[in-house]
């Protein structure tokens, strides 16, 4: 459960980097601001399922869980940092290409 909860973490950040990239190659047709801010919203669903995945599976034994709430932390930070990144590359991109 604990590796799923990690997968979870990062599974918003590779899917919005494929699918830049293919944005970028002109292969996928969606705008890169929409891929960011579908994108954005799924990485802070995503963390916080993932803090929910983790806090059912470790049972009844721990009374307190507020340790755990690093996972949602961490994946929504994860998120804040790896949208702008991407939406600054493509920019980037934009202006060599060009």
């Amino acid at each position: 459960m604990i590796l799923i909860s990690l997968l979870l973490i990062v599974i918003s950040p590779i899917i919005q980097s494929r699918l830049s990239s293919l944005r970028i190659k002109n292969k996928f047709p969606l705008s890169i601001g929409l891929i960011a801010v579908i994108m954005f919203f799924v990485g802070i669903a995503s963390s916080i399922l993932s803090s929910i995945v983790f806090l059912m599976s470790l049972g009844s034994q721990f009374k307190c869980v507020t340790g755990f709430e690093g996972f949602a932390v961490l994946g929504i930070l994860i998120t804040f940092i790896t949208t702008p990144t991407i939406y600054r590359k493509y920019n980037i991109n934009k202006k060599l290409n060009h």
